[in-house]
């Protein structure tokens, strides 16, 4: 089970129980990470044990 037994207050288990967050300067420099050796060798790993993936992109915004 996802949640290995917690369960959220409607008593359903979690959608996710992790999150991971990175930052990177542009798309570009996102594109080169994840084509490297290692950027390849990581996701090769996480496709193991992770069961869905779901990415996000976003852009920071200055709001006065």
């Amino acid at each position: 089970a996802v949640g290995r037994g917690i369960l959220d207050r409607l008593g359903r288990e979690p959608a996710a129980d992790a999150v991971v967050e990175l930052w990177f300067d542009s798309t570009s420099t996102i594109d080169r990470a994840f084509s490297s050796p290692q950027g390849l060798t990581l996701m090769s790993h996480a496709r193991e044990f992770i069961e869905e993936i779901t990415t996000f992109l976003v852009e920071c915004h200055v709001v006065v």
